[in-house]
């Protein structure tokens, strides 16, 4: 197991060392490119995308409050949110396995039990993936000069599909507990509530529509950085790249954060748009971009009134 975890930790290093090597030899070799574009940032714009990213991690950590109340765990919503927003920096350590187990260990001071957390945060994964996959799909349609191999419809209508399949009540009971029984090596100890289909359909389109947010606020910094080259018309088609980009680094075990493979698809999708060294700084700048959204986010959640709702939690 020592060694498993070694290997992780190198093999995620590498990667990380390699992409981001690429891209600062692509913005040197190009330096006088880059230097001699007619630059016009629009702090605005920029102020704007960071703005809409921030509540959007906001949001995201109240759908974990809400996926609580589904699970009947009654919870102060202020709380719920701070240990999502903390949790969420832990992505970063390779395995991305400290940010569920640190999120686990906070929930339980609030009266949460692990086992009930834990169910939470598988919930949560199939719910919010599922609202990426429809979220793409609808990015996909509205966009008119999608041209990336790897983005092709049928693609994304199979993940339409499953994004779908596994929104049903049934299957995501038996999702959850066959996970929990791998990872734990044991069935749950609780009674997963049951509910109508449409229910979790609700809790998909709600993170749908934070996703699509999330890549509304991706093609404004993009506007905000190279103006005249990114058109309202590659509205859908940048969302949809920073949503794929995003899937890659998720599934992605071994990459802290996504680091690396975010980069990698989002440069290797964007050279279709934009000439290569400019690319080079949107994905840098895009890194920078995200983490100020999540510490940002964090710094408001902190900021709030510390007990709107005082409730005890209910095991």
């Amino acid at each position: 197991m020592e060694r498993y975890k070694i290997i992780t930790w190198v093999i995620a290093f590498l990667l990380v060392i390699f992409v981001f090597y690429f891209l600062t030899k692509l913005i040197y070799t190009n330096w006088h490119e880059i230097q001699t574009f007619d630059w016009h940032i629009d702090y605005l714009m920029l102020s704007l995308s960071l703005i809409i990213l921030s509540m959007s991690f906001i949001l995201l950590a109240f759908g974990w409050h809400l996926i609580l109340r589904t699970l009947n765990a009654v919870t102060n919503p202020i709380e719920c949110l701070r240990i999502y927003m903390i949790s969420q920096l832990a992505r970063y350590i390779p395995g991305k396995v400290f940010m569920f187990v640190g999120r686990l260990i906070m929930a339980e001071q609030l009266g949460v039990t692990k086992t009930l957390s834990s169910v939470s945060v598988l919930f949560e994964a199939i719910v919010s993936t599922s609202g990426v996959f429809i979220a793409m799909l609808i990015m996909y349609s509205l966009a008119s000069d999608m041209q990336i191999a790897w983005i092709h419809p049928w693609k994304i209508g199979i993940l339409f599909g499953v994004g779908l399949a596994v929104l049903n009540p049934k299957l995501i009971t038996i999702l959850i507990n066959k996970t929990y029984k791998l990872r734990y090596k044991c069935s749950p100890d609780i009674t997963i509530p049951k509910f109508r289909y449409y229910k979790t359909m609700v809790l998909c389109l709600y993170y749908t529509f934070l996703w699509m947010l999330m890549g509304l606020a991706f093609y404004m910094l993009v506007y905000s950085l190279i103006g005249r080259l990114a058109p309202s018309k590659f509205v859908f088609e940048l969302a949809c790249i920073f949503l794929f980009s995003w899937l890659a680094g998720f599934l992605c075990y071994i990459a802290p954060g996504g680091i690396g493979v975010r980069e990698a698809v989002m440069t290797l999708s964007l050279k279709d748009f934009f000439p290569l060294p400019l690319v080079s700084i949107i994905v840098v700048v895009s890194r920078i971009w995200f983490i100020l959204g999540e510490l940002i986010g964090l710094a408001i959640v902190y900021l709030m009134p510390k007990s709107l709702s005082r409730t005890e939690s209910r095991k």
